[in-house]
């Protein structure tokens, strides 16, 4: 839990852009689907600049992205201190 008392889960961390131009770990993660045990999540990093004009807070990863990737990790959240 932060200090604003607000719970915060993480699963995946981003960890840049490898050399093949896919990215490490989730950038933009989206359309999350759990299956056997597993979360399976889309890294959908789209450089909306050219879409909207406007600059996404990952914008200057998303267009480095040329190799989209989905990520898959055991479904296994871990609880959270002060949640019963």
């Amino acid at each position: 839990m932060n200090p604003s008392g607000r719970v915060i889960a993480k699963l995946g961390d981003f960890d840049g852009i490898d050399a093949h131009g896919a990215p490490r770990g989730l950038l933009f993660p989206a359309s999350p689907v759990l299956h056997d045990g597993f979360l399976y999540v889309t890294n959908l990093s789209l450089d909306l600049k050219a879409a909207i004009g406007q600059p996404a807070v990952d914008g200057p990863w998303a267009a480095q992205v040329t190799r989209h990737t989905v990520s898959r990790m055991p479904a296994r959240i871990p609880p959270v201190q002060g949640l019963p």
